[in-house]
């Protein structure tokens, strides 16, 4: 405990040697791309010991990853991986890196070299293909060769709750897909992974059904849900970054204790897409009119305008497990829950 307090009072002694030096209150450029006087706070940061925690993200320039990197940033040194390029807004502290489609490991093992952990948020590039089922397995072995190459043993899955479905019988592409990246993680020994099991996450420039439902709404177009009562588990985007966050300050000993861990993380209020549709009509101040077709019918059109996937993931239930584990591990709650959590809607 006297060498966790030292290493803190020595941590924090840095940070405002830091901000006393540069007086940007710990608002840092990154190594990369930044402006001229890079490299002189890059020598300045060397010389006062400044050694914020590595964290590798996949995936960083998607809807999730590019929330999270930045929040990241604020207190990790980030290194970010796209297969494009990286934004020309990225925020400050984060090295960029374009890898190949498929995470070469030779590529990827200078890159993940000093990491404490990596967030990997990278999906399938066949996603939506018929190949979606076969193509995650390289890209996980690859990443996976690179960590063990290295000695990188802490890493952060974002799988989903599709993964547990498929597990239990409820096949999909996606779902088998998802499940085979879990087992590949699960048996790589080495590596200690977290795996987030997630719903339907949605935030700014989300994608999906919760997008094309806004979308409806939006256009003033009647909606044919209100048959739709089935509970349905949703995690905000918020929430999400602020979960990751919280695995990756994780002390040390919670990982080497842990083994394995399979988590299912949720805003903890279901809600069914008849609710969910008045939310977002109400964030938008939108007026709607919501049909009661029958949930037959609705699947009918789903099977015949190839639709289906999109038809479940509106009228079946769909819940989570183990928040409360959550909260043992780290110490993790969602800070906001629908309607409220909707307000992103009001300037879109």
């Amino acid at each position: 405990m006297a060498g966790i307090n030292k290493r803190a009072g020595n941590f924090i002694v840095r940070k405002l040697l830091w901000e006393k030096v540069l007086g940007n209150k710990g608002d840092f450029h990154g190594f990369f791309g930044g402006p001229a006087s890079t490299s002189v706070i890059s020598i300045m940061r060397y010389w006062i010991g400044f050694n914020m925690s590595k964290v590798v993200v996949t995936g960083a320039t998607g809807f999730i990853g590019a929330k999270l990197t930045a929040v990241l940033a604020r207190d990790h040194q980030v290194v970010a991986l796209t297969r494009r390029h990286a934004p020309p807004d990225n925020p400050k502290n984060v090295e960029w890196f374009q890898v190949p489609p498929g995470y070469d490991s030779n590529v990827l093992t200078p890159i993940l070299k000093g990491a404490d952990c990596i967030v990997h948020l990278a999906d399938s590039p066949e996603r939506g293909t018929a190949n979606q089922d076969t193509s995650s397995g390289p890209v996980v072995s690859e990443l996976l060769n690179a960590m063990k190459a290295v000695g990188v043993g802490k890493v952060i899955v974002a799988s989903s709750i599709y993964a547990r479905l498929a597990e239990e019988g409820n096949d999909s592409a996606y779902g088998s897909s998802k499940l085979k990246a879990e087992q590949m993680f699960q048996a790589s020994g080495e590596i200690q992974p977290i795996i987030l099991r997630l719903p339907p996450v949605y935030g700014p420039a989300s994608k999906g059904g919760f997008s094309t439902l806004v979308g409806i709404i939006k256009r003033g177009y009647p909606v044919p849900f209100a048959r739709a009562q089935a509970e349905r588990a949703y995690l905000s985007l918020q929430n999400l970054s602020d979960l990751i966050l919280c695995l990756v300050k994780m002390p040390e000993e919670k990982w080497q204790s842990s083994g394995v861990q399979i988590f299912e993380p949720s805003d903890g209020l279901d809600i069914s897409t008849t609710e969910l549709t008045e939310f977002i009509a109400n964030a938008l101040d939108k007026s709607i009119l919501q049909l009661g077709l029958p949930l037959w019918l609705l699947s009918l059109l789903g099977i015949l305008t190839g639709k289906s996937q999109s038809i479940k993931g509106a009228i079946e239930p769909l819940t989570t497990r183990n928040t409360q584990s959550l909260r043992d591990a780290c110490g993790w709650l969602p800070a906001e829950h629908m309607p409220e959590s909707l307000g992103f809607l009001k300037n879109s």
